[in-house]
């Protein structure tokens, strides 16, 4: 509410600290959790970094103002040495949930 009551200064201030905290998210997500898997999921190495497009939303489906980010991870990885690999949801499923950055709703573990 702050943000979407707060003048531009307050908005700014807000913008920047939403800035940061989805870097943190990606960052740690990419550091502590990414990998990539081969071999129906028998094989699994680090991931070199991840490509990810980031989309700002100031507003709900109702309309209200929440200022929110949507990412899109690519789901391909160059691993060194091999062809491009797919990335393993399997792995990063359970930080996101616990972490709170995306909902359990309708799905199971």
């Amino acid at each position: 509410m702050l943000w979407a009551l707060g003048d531009a200064a307050t908005r700014r201030v807000i913008e920047r600290a939403h800035e940061r905290a989805v870097a943190t998210a990606l960052r740690r997500l990419e550091d502590e959790v990414a990998q990539t898997r081969w071999a129906s999921s028998r094989g699994g190495a680090k991931t070199p970094a991840l490509v990810v497009a980031a989309f700002r939303h100031i507003d709900n489906r109702d309309g209200l103002p929440l200022l929110h980010e949507h990412c899109l991870i690519l789901n391909r990885v160059q691993r060194l040495g091999a062809d491009g690999e797919t990335v393993g949801s399997h792995f990063a499923f359970p930080f996101l949930v616990d972490s709170g950055l995306c909902p359990a709703q309708g799905t199971s573990r």
